[in-house]
């Protein structure tokens, strides 16, 4: 496996108590498939959490959707400030292909940074 293609357990967010901090004094930021929420992290590197409901459908399309948002996010980390990042999909981002997912991920984190 690459070392650009691993996805270390100190870049997710995977307790709740971190959503939880998170979605608390945080910026909201939507996009035209996803939804963000960023705050900056007191650590070296940023985080990305997932939140895909099953509102959004079944496990094939849940996972899709995941696997773009993660691939989005391992290409631009080391770009990055510390910051944590949620990401959430809107109901219509089903029929949206990982290009779109990606240029809205992309796009959102440039608005944060700046």
């Amino acid at each position: 496996m690459l070392p650009s293609s691993h996805f270390p357990k100190s870049c997710r967010l995977r307790k709740r108590k971190d959503f939880e901090r998170l979605r608390q004094g945080s910026k909201n930021l939507k996009g035209k498939w996803i939804y963000l929420v960023c705050k900056k992290n007191q650590l070296d590197s940023p985080r990305l959490g997932l939140a895909v409901t099953k509102k959004f459908g079944k496990a094939v399309l849940r996972n899709r959707f995941k696997r773009i948002v993660r691939a989005a996010f391992r290409a631009l980390k080391h770009e990055l400030l510390p910051v944590d990042i949620i990401v959430r999909p809107k109901p219509h981002a089903q029929s949206a292909t990982s290009d779109d997912i990606r240029d809205d991920l992309l796009n959102l984190l440039k608005e944060n940074n700046s």
